[in-house]
């Protein structure tokens, strides 16, 4: 059977195991989903890789082999494409979670909220896991049926054409679209579009960019974030500390994130008897982390990847010092995981407690 037509069946699953419950096929649809999960990342993924993107498709639909260096490329910018479906997804997620904390007093509100979060979460997988995934992993089977890396590298001389240098204006294309994305979001829920401006949250978010400029040097971060890959006369020690300034800054982005949702929590938690006093707090908590997803994953994403590439490119591996070195988010997640699950329980316990009162 062609192969076209087993991914369509297999595509199907969903959606037929949907209407055999007795759903409507319309439920798995979600206009601000599909606009933060699939159209935001296509967009930019598009912006930052240009026609790469086009051509990392077709030569991954094909089945010739690669030299490792090109397939190396191609990865790198579907990998980009996959990790942007993770942030557009997430953004969505947190859009959902926006709509139901801000009308956590009208059932007919948080329906469509908590609907939002999960059918992003349904496309998310969809793009990410079922279609983009496989693709990668199939570049990477191709790659490795041509030459050795070794026998390449003394063919040709290199490994691969270096990816291109990115710009600033790049960066403030990527802000526009999301921006955009994001107001077309909140617009089809009903939300103005004004809420999702908040300069507290705002505030946090880009003190991360202070706390990598003490920590690391204002010379450096700027030769990071403007040169990011850079030449191919780059040397190893200069990807090496780019490499290490990203992920740092990435991580420095979380955390202060993790913070303003902290510091936003403790607000609404001072204040259940006041609801003004509660809503900017809510804005800070759940706002900071929507700056977060931009700055971290569409912003710095694509530059970690191709300092990633560009390494490999030339044989760098990691060193145990460089993996010891790497310090990653994951108990900033189960922290500010554990706090957003409670937080929605707490609201609920007093909202019920006011309308038993009442």
């Amino acid at each position: 059977m062609n192969r076209v037509v087993l991914l369509l069946l297999a595509l199907a699953t969903v959606p037929a195991v949907h209407v055999l419950q007795g759903e409507d096929i319309g439920g798995l649809w979600g206009a601000a989903p599909a606009l933060l999960s699939i159209l935001l990342p296509i967009s930019v993924a598009g912006v930052c890789h240009r026609r790469d993107l086009v051509r990392a498709l077709q030569a991954s639909c094909n089945t010739d082999a690669l030299p490792p260096g090109t397939a190396l490329r191609w990865i790198e910018v579907l990998q980009g494409l996959r990790r942007s479906c993770f942030a557009g997804g997430a953004l969505a997620t947190v859009l959902g979670l926006i709509v139901v904390l801000a009308h956590f007093g009208d059932p007919s509100k948080i329906g469509p909220g908590v609907a939002v979060a999960w059918i992003a979460c349904l496309y998310t997988v969809y793009a990410s896991e079922l279609c983009l995934a496989p693709l990668i992993r199939q570049l990477a089977i191709r790659g490795q049926g041509f030459q050795a890396w070794g026998e390449q590298a003394a063919s040709e001389g290199s490994l691969g054409e270096p990816p291109e240098v990115r710009r600033g204006s790049t960066y403030f294309a990527v802000i526009g679209l999301t921006g955009l994305f994001l107001a077309g979001a909140q617009a089809v829920e009903g939300e103005h579009p004004g809420d999702l401006l908040q300069a507290a949250a705002a505030l946090m978010v880009c003190a991360s960019l202070l706390f990598a400029a003490g920590w690391h040097g204002p010379g450096a971060l700027k030769d990071t974030l403007w040169v990011g890959a850079g030449s191919s006369d780059s040397t190893r020690k200069e990807l090496e500390q780019r490499h290490h300034i990203v992920r740092s800054l990435r991580s420095l982005i979380y955390a202060m994130a993790s913070l303003g949702f902290l510091v936003g929590s403790i607000a609404v938690m001072s204040h259940l008897d006041d609801p003004e006093r509660v809503g900017q707090g809510v804005a800070t908590a759940v706002v900071s982390w929507v700056y977060a997803l931009i700055l971290a994953e569409l912003i710095l994403g694509p530059v970690q990847r191709r300092l990633r590439t560009a390494r490999a490119q030339r044989g760098v591996e990691d060193t145990p010092l460089a993996r010891a070195a790497h310090t990653g988010p994951e108990a900033v997640w189960l922290l500010v995981g554990a706090v957003v699950f409670i937080t929605p329980l707490v609201l609920l316990a007093v909202n019920n407690a006011g309308s038993s009162a009442g």
